[in-house]
């Protein structure tokens, strides 16, 4: 088993540091607004087709974060019992498994781990979240855990998959389990501030698949943030990524920038998009509907392939113009 370290792709500062969320003067709105207005657009009419499931692979996680009703619950397994009553190789696996620890324990107290901040930019009403573990609090993990954790997922319901981290280890065996899911991918361009292309890869963001979307951060100018990795031949879109401002449940302020958080927005509005698109779609579809309604700017070009930043209003006004010329024409 190959031991690697995995670059978990978010930076976060709690209260009594030094960070600032930013606030563009010039612009009409900043990173925080932006992102907020991003995957809180919603109708008030708009029908849900479905619920989906998302799976987080990550490190432990405040579980608080998730809303009531909202946390992955293993309907086969009774919980606390010591036994494998699903007999899926996971004891008391009720809402998640933590492969680093061989263990169900995905909680953690720590306030603000990698995970956490993931759980914050996911949670919504309607989404499902599957919670699962694969790094520890040093953000080190293994390909092995990684690959587990999807076949997890998969066999479990997932629909998505955030996985906001990323190495420079290839593993021919995590991009065909990958190529082989039925689980939309959302991943992280990843951290160190670099072009992805064909001599430099960093992986999953490198993997070319029709069920995987990578994600670079982006600042209120629309500009790529010097931490980013971007490169239009592996990245697909930007979203909000620098210095975004959050509360917790518990009312702690917290800044969130980076490529992990701009990927936890994206999965969120692919989940919510999922939730209200017809059910004829598949991950390919979503996929497409999510790149065809980006909204493109000249600063982005050259550095994600869709040379845009993800919009999800664009996105459901795009299903609703797909369903009134069905209409117009007369067809079911």
């Amino acid at each position: 088993m190959l031991l690697i370290l995995i670059i978990v792709s978010c930076t976060v500062g709690c209260n009594g540091n030094e960070q600032e969320v930013v606030e563009y003067g010039t612009k009409e709105k900043s990173s925080t607004e932006q992102a907020l207005e991003m995957v809180n657009y919603h109708k008030n009419d708009e029908p849900v087709q479905r619920n989906t499931t998302v799976a987080v692979i990550d490190t432990k996680y405040d579980l608080s974060e998730i809303e009531d009703g909202s946390l992955w619950v293993n309907t086969k397994e009774i919980p606390n019992n010591g036994i494998d009553d699903d007999k899926n190789g996971y004891v008391d696996d009720v809402n998640g498994w933590n492969f680093v620890e061989k263990s169900n324990e995905i909680h953690s107290d720590q306030l603000c781990s990698h995970g956490t901040m993931m759980l914050n930019a996911l949670d919504d009403y309607g989404l499902e979240i599957m919670p699962i573990s694969v790094l520890d609090d040093e953000g080190e993990g293994t390909t092995n855990s990684i690959i587990e954790a999807i076949q997890y997922a998969e066999t479990n319901g997932a629909d998505i998959c955030n996985l906001s981290i990323a190495t420079y280890e290839e593993n021919k065996e995590l991009g065909k389990v990958i190529h082989q899911s039925s689980m939309l991918f959302i991943v992280a361009a990843g951290n160190t501030g670099e072009e992805l292309n064909h001599e430099n890869k960093c992986y999953p963001a490198c993997y070319k698949e029709d069920n995987l979307i990578t994600v670079a951060a982006c600042a209120a100018d629309y500009n790529i943030i010097e931490e980013s990795n971007f490169g239009k031949d592996y990245v697909d879109l930007a979203a909000p990524g620098d210095a975004i401002g959050i509360k917790l449940v518990n009312g702690e302020e917290v800044v969130a920038e980076g490529t992990s958080y701009a990927t936890a927005l994206t999965t969120r509005i692919a989940a919510l998009i999922r939730n209200r698109v017809p059910f004829e779609y598949n991950k390919k579809n979503i996929k497409q509907l999510i790149l065809n309604t980006v909204t493109k700017k000249e600063s982005l070009n050259g550095k994600v392939n869709s040379s845009g930043i993800i919009n999800m209003k664009h996105a459901i006004e795009e299903l609703e113009n797909a369903k009134i010329g069905k209409n117009d024409t007369g067809s079911p």
